[in-house]
Parts: structure tokens; C-alpha cells; sequence
């Protein structure tokens, strides 16, 4: 049986937009994974960044995989900081998103949180609210971005700057950059804007011309024999109507069941790559 934490972060401190703090509520009030016999889980709550450290660093204690429901994107510093103090660089962090979160306070245009997390992972922020004092780094070898396709202009130059791999689409080379990759543990976190509105219309900021269910579901059963964590964040279940956030609800489902499902083979991934080109 499957052991899993789920860490519902009722978080919104990231961005200004009301709602997105009942994301995790709704999708566990109606997600099957959590039935009696399904998986062994764990359900935690998170109001705060250092809770929401501590909770994750603590499940890790316990060798269970954390599954981290937002709130918004700025919930990923407690979500990886505690896997880089485990693994170090043997982390890889996937990060599937419409946005690459690399911004400083200073450069950033919004000052919303949300677009920084992968800034102060990084080290180029000095200061963030605080989740521990000595924190531990994530090198830009150790990052592959998937649908990132919104970048302020200091974004983009810090990615070419510090040589991090960057899919914009979803090519054929992608699950073989990621099979390849070194590090020994995965953690993947996705913003359903990474996704195309058409599956995720339920988010803050969404982009078109997404990343479609068929590609999320790939990465994820690619990484997963290395997965040791995996954050999902951006639902608003206020923004939209009834049929927008069903369908979001839906395609959250099918992403969470995919964590169950068996990982491609490199025959398999073969096949889905000579289908991509």
C-alpha cells in the first residue's frame, strides 16, 4: 500500500486573488485517493510557511512521500527547502508552471510571492518568510522548467544566465532530459497553469496554449521510481463557473490517480516520444 502525507496548505499569502486558500479543502472533500483502503495517508493542515516546514520535514522523518495541496505557488519553499536539506544535490526539482517564480522582491513588477519561490530556492533573494535559518540551496542544474511561456524580462535572464534547462512546450527530448538527469530523487511541483486553460480554467493567471493532461501524466509516471515529493497548486474554486471548476476538480483527480499508477518503461517512453516528434 502506498504511504503518502497530504499536506493541505490554506495558503493564499503568495498572491491577492480571494479563494485559492480553499483549494486543498475542495479537492480532498471530493478526491477517492483518500477512501478507506486506497492509500495509507495522512492529512495535514498549514496556515503558515514554518507549520507547513515542519509538517513536511517530519513526514520525510517517517519515509513517507509528502503530497502538498495549495494555496498558491509560494507554499513550495516549505515543500522543497526540507527535501534540499535531505538530499542536497541530489534533488531535481521539476517545475511545471505557466511561470518560472524566479523573481526577487526587487525585480519583481507584482511583488506577489507566488513569483518567487524558485528565486529564494535558488539563493537569489536574501531574505523570505522564514522557514529556516540555515537554508539550504537549489542549484540551477537541479531545476528542468515545463510551460513556463510568461517571463518578465529579469526571469528570462536569469534562466539563460544560469543555464537552466527550459522546455516551453512539451517536446520528445523532455522525459529523455529527465530519465538522464543524475540526481537520485524527484520532486515535482506543478502550478495547474502549467497546464492549458482548457483543463485547468480554475486558476489565477492562466496562459494559453498549455501543457495537456496526456503530457503531465507522462512526466509524473517518467520521475516516479526517483519521486519523493509533489506539490499541486493554483486552485481557485472561486474563480469560474460550476462547469469551470468541475472540470478543474476533474483533471486534479486524474493527475493526484496518476501517482498510483505504474512508471513508463524506457520501451514505453520510447513509444510516447516518437508519437511526440
Amino acid at each position: 500500500m502506498l504511504r503518502f502525507t497530504i499536506n493541505n496548505f490554506r495558503c493564499m499569502l503568495g498572491q491577492k486573488k480571494n479563494g485559492v486558500q480553499f483549494g486543498g479543502d475542495t479537492i480532498l472533500e471530493s478526491c477517492s485517493l483518500i477512501k478507506k483502503n486506497m492509500i495509507d495517508v495522512n492529512i495535514n493542515k498549514c496556515t503558515d510557511y514554518r507549520k507547513g516546514y515542519n509538517i513536511v520535514k517530519n513526514s520525510l522523518h517517517k519515509g513517507r512521500m509528502n503530497i502538498n495541496l495549495g494555496g498558491d505557488h509560494s507554499i513550495a519553499v516549505s515543500t522543497i527547502q526540507p527535501l534540499l536539506e535531505k538530499y542536497k544535490d541530489d534533488l531535481l526539482v521539476i517545475w511545471i508552471d505557466a511561470h518560472a517564480d524566479l523573481n526577487t522582491y526587487d525585480a519583481s513588477l507584482t511583488k506577489n510571492m507566488h513569483g518567487m519561490p524558485v528565486g529564494a530556492l535558488t539563493g537569489l533573494m536574501e531574505h523570505w518568510y522564514t522557514v529556516n535559518n540555515n537554508q539550504a540551496i537549489l542549484q540551477p542544474k537541479n531545476i528542468i522548467y515545463v510551460g513556463i511561456r510568461d517571463l518578465d524580462a529579469f526571469e528570462r535572464k536569469m534562466i539563460e544566465e544560469k543555464g537552466i534547462v527550459n522546455f516551453p512546450r512539451y517536446t520528445s527530448d523532455l522525459l529523455t532530459v529527465l530519465r538522464e538527469h543524475p540526481a537520485k530523487y524527484i520532486h515535482i511541483s506543478c502550478d495547474i497553469d502549467g497546464l492549458d486553460p482548457v483543463y485547468m480554467p480554475s486558476t489565477g493567471t492562466p496562459v494559453s496554449n498549455g501543457l495537456s493532461m496526456k503530457h503531465v501524466k507522462n512526466i509524473i509516471r517518467t520521475a516516479k521510481p526517483r519521486l519523493v515529493g509533489f506539490d499541486l497548486v493554483e486552485f481557485n474554486p472561486l474563480i469560474g463557473n460550476k462547469r469551470q471548476v468541475r472540470t478543474t476538480l476533474n483533471n486534479i483527480h486524474k493527475i493526484l490517480a496518476t501517482l498510483q499508477q505504474q512508471p513508463l518503461s524506457a520501451k514505453q517512453v520510447e513509444k510516447v516520444q516518437t508519437q511526440t516528434k
